[in-house]
């Protein structure tokens, strides 16, 4: 039986993870920037994301029975919605570097392509990590029968994928009717988003017609 205490320290891991992934980012911008000397202190900051996600993999696994499928899903709720401001802001900085190789910038041909595959990796490290609270949810959800196997699967295997990681669990978090509100506002923002560079990109076409 789920305590107050098992669930309380489960979301205060995902909160924790997410806050890691955050101060990880802004301690790289500080390093990069000269403004911060490249100490033990400062490289342990960005390796603290990876040493939460094994303490949050470790107290799932060891107390899995005793934490409730509820409690996983408002978990993984609160990392992957918590985390898309972080996706935006590094998708707007791909399209950046993106452009800066059509530029007079000879070395940015060069240097972009390294950069954009340097975020690319660390943000898929970082879905990853925030997985486990996901995945641990789908898991749960498949034993209790409350998904099918064939969903649990699918939802499984978005969870690798920018975007799709998010939206699965907004159908999961729908199919639950848990987190109705926030999903359904957030439904409208990507709806609006794709709505919104799709004309985007119909007004290029037009005009270079």
């Amino acid at each position: 039986m789920e305590t107050e205490k098992r669930k309380n320290a489960v979301c205060t891991l995902a909160a924790l993870y997410v806050a890691a992934i955050y101060g990880c980012i802004i301690a790289f911008f500080c390093l990069i920037g000269g403004d911060t000397p490249a100490t033990a202190a400062n490289m342990l900051v960005l390796c603290l994301p990876f040493g939460l996600a094994l303490i949050s993999r470790f107290y799932i696994k060891k107390n899995r029975d005793r934490i409730s499928r509820i409690t996983l899903l408002y978990s993984g709720i609160l990392v992957k919605y918590l985390l898309i401001p972080m996706y935006i802001a590094g998708g707007g900085l791909i399209a950046l570097l993106l452009l800066l190789i059509f530029t007079p910038v000879v070395i940015m041909i060069f240097v972009s392509p390294i950069l954009i595959a340097v975020l690319c990796f660390f943000g898929w490290i970082y879905m990853v990590g925030g997985d486990i609270f996901s995945l641990a949810y789908i898991n749960k959800a498949r034993e209790e029968g409350v998904h099918g196997k064939g969903l649990c699967t699918l939802a499984k295997v978005c969870q690798f994928f920018f975007a799709a990681d998010v939206i699965s669990m907004m159908v999961l978090a729908l199919k639950e009717r848990k987190c109705i509100i926030p999903t359904a506002i957030l439904a409208l923002l990507f709806l609006f988003g794709f709505l919104g560079v799709l004309l985007f990109i119909v007004a290029m076409v037009l005009s270079n017609s």
